[in-house]
């Protein structure tokens, strides 16, 4: 996350020509940064959503017994 925060100010505070040392490659490797980030975001989010559901279902099967 903190990966496109410092991409994003980058972006808004720098023009590109003011930034010789941004090459294409260092723009690929801030994308693939980016999108390993949101992988790992994600996986996070389906394995607490995955949590909460259990916890729901476990409520559930206490409430009946």
């Amino acid at each position: 996350m903190r990966t496109i925060e410092n991409l994003s100010n980058l972006l808004v505070t720098q023009s590109y020509w003011q930034l010789p040392d941004l090459s294409k490659d260092t723009i690929l490797k801030s994308i693939k940064a980016i999108r390993y980030n949101a992988s790992c975001l994600f996986s996070v989010a389906l394995i607490q959503l995955k949590r909460i559901l259990e916890s729901i279902n476990n409520s559930q099967v206490l409430a009946k017994e």
